[in-house]
């Protein structure tokens, strides 16, 4: 999910990294699943991403909804 968005991440962030390793995930369903990744940057730069998948009836793609400098705390979306 997170190669799929990351021109999205990269918009965000108004940066251009290549690659993102993740290093943890915190999800929560609700009307779909929100999923807020803690991810390292190419260049070592740590980053917060909170992606909201829709449910699959729905037919809606993943959508970034925020990406933060730093690795925050999981926070409830809503």
């Amino acid at each position: 999910m997170v190669s799929q968005l990351k021109g999205h991440i990269n918009s965000k962030l108004g940066a251009s990294h290549d690659n993102f390793t993740i290093d943890k995930v915190f999800a929560q369903v609700v009307a779909g699943t929100y999923y807020h990744f803690h991810l390292t940057a190419d260049n070592g730069d740590k980053l917060s991403a909170l992606v909201f998948q829709p449910l699959p009836h729905t037919n809606e793609a993943a959508r970034v909804e925020s990406v933060e400098k730093g690795h925050t705390q999981a926070r409830n979306p809503n």
